[in-house]
């Protein structure tokens, strides 16, 4: 889904982390809770939950991920929300024994 932008706008970046939970807020001058939401990524339609605010897990794999956005509906009209998310892989735990065998005695 490519959303129709002005020429020139670049819609804002999101960082996050893979496996990340994103929370989207509506604030006003939008009235009430939408009666329907959900994510558009990479030609996907994902139903969210119809709530402000409301989430979704990032399952993108890690790097810049264009054309992005929320769509919301409510009893007055529907608009979509543009980002783009900038995918970061998840941190992986330190070996505390810098690998080497760990020998416990006693």
């Amino acid at each position: 889904m490519a959303l129709a932008r002005p020429l020139g706008y670049q819609p804002p970046i999101l960082v996050v982390t893979e496996g990340e939970t994103v929370t989207v807020r509506f604030t006003p001058p939008v009235p009430g809770t939408p009666i329907d939401v959900s994510l558009a990524t990479d030609g996907m339609v994902t139903p969210l939950t119809a709530a402000s605010p409301t989430t979704f897990r990032v399952t993108l794999a890690p790097g810049i991920h264009d054309n992005l956005a929320i769509l919301a509906r409510w009893l007055q009209g529907e608009a979509p929300y543009g980002f783009r998310l900038d995918v970061r892989r998840a941190a992986t735990p330190a070996d505390p024994s810098g690998g080497r065998p760990i020998a416990l005695t006693g």
